[in-house]
């Protein structure tokens, strides 16, 4: 986990300028982010985003939420944030350590960051997110993922060479599987692109 926070406070200061060009699975970040928003466009109340990185996702949805909060492994990407939008309340955390109060939030969003998480604690990470969720409450995750390996597969040979092989990014059936056991019930799952996710869950 250290190295991964090394990494992001390392890209912190130009993570804005360098992701439009990055490439690789990340190709499309904005245009994700902005479907991602427009399939879920409601931010009444509490709101959380996990991972937030520099606010990219979560400045969707601020103008209209009461209270926003957001979590990084990076001390150095929530300074950015908060350099941003001051408002934020932030807390250093990741998706299985966040220092917050259960039964809170209507929404919690997340962007680009569910796959770092080791599959040994994905499935936590989504109870996690149920245990601070309000009944009712929805999740908007965006990441990197695919339907199936085959896409998967088709997405590494045409970027080959911008490919981390060490991640491993989730499918739809294992996010499906993991908002089901944690209490969340799924309402929309959609690909704004090829290399791209969009969850959409309730918790019950």
């Amino acid at each position: 986990m250290r190295s991964i926070t090394e990494l992001f406070d390392n890209w912190a200061g130009n993570y804005d300028e360098e992701i439009d060009d990055i490439g690789g699975p990340l190709t499309g970040y904005r245009d994700s982010i902005k479907k991602a928003y427009k399939n879920y466009p409601e931010a009444a109340g509490n709101v959380l985003d996990i991972g937030i990185g520099t606010g990219n996702f979560i400045a969707e949805y601020i103008k209209d939420a009461k209270n926003v909060y957001g979590v990084d492994i990076s001390p150095k990407m929530l300074e950015e944030t908060k350099k941003k939008f001051p408002s934020i309340k932030v807390e250093t955390g990741d998706f299985n350590n966040i220092p917050l109060e259960s039964d809170y939030f209507d929404l919690i969003t997340s962007s680009f960051s569910f796959h770092e998480v080791p599959l040994s604690k994905r499935e936590d990470a989504f109870k996690e997110v149920s245990r601070l969720l309000k009944q009712g409450g929805t999740l908007n995750l965006l990441d990197i993922g695919f339907n199936n390996k085959s896409d998967m597969d088709d997405a590494k040979e045409k970027y080959r060479e911008e490919w981390d092989d060490s991640e491993q990014y989730p499918f739809e059936y294992e996010l499906r599987q993991y908002a089901e056991d944690a209490g969340l019930t799924v309402d929309k799952i959609d690909y704004p692109s090829a290399l791209h996710i969009n969850l959409i869950a309730r918790k019950r």
